[in-house]
Formats: C-alpha cells, structure tokens, sequence
C-alpha cells in the first residue's frame, strides 16, 4: 500500500476516463497525496471529485479530448 501512496504523491495527476463507475476511494487517496484526480462524472465519482476542487470531472458523453484540453490550459 505505501507503494501506491508513494506513486501517486510523486504524481502531477490522477486520470481515470472510465465509462462506468469506479469506487471513490481511489479519488480520496489522490486528494489525501494533494494529487488532482481528472474523470469522467460516471457513477459514484462524483462523491470524491469535485471540479476545480480536487480535480476536474468531464461529463459522460464528452471525449477524453476535453480532459486533455484542460490538462493543458
């Protein structure tokens, strides 16, 4: 476990463009490392992501184009 901790605290984010919906926890461990997570608002993601939070949450129906936009911008 303290690997992934590790991993994710030398991150710059977390992406996970999931079509269905992924257990939060992931999100919450990126957020306690201060790790930005950037998905798709499917399923339960929406309870550990919140956009320009911790984050950003792109919507179902949008490409992963939009992530790599704001990634950039």
């Amino acid at each position: 476990m303290g690997n992934i901790l590790n991993r994710l605290a030398n991150s710059h984010f977390l992406f996970v463009p999931s079509v269905a919906g992924w257990c939060e926890i992931v999100f919450l461990e990126a957020s306690a490392c201060g790790v930005p997570s950037i998905a798709k608002n499917v399923g339960g993601v929406s309870t550990g992501v919140r956009s320009d939070i911790n984050g950003y949450l792109f919507a179902e129906n949008e490409s992963v184009d939009s992530a790599a936009l704001y990634l950039i911008t």
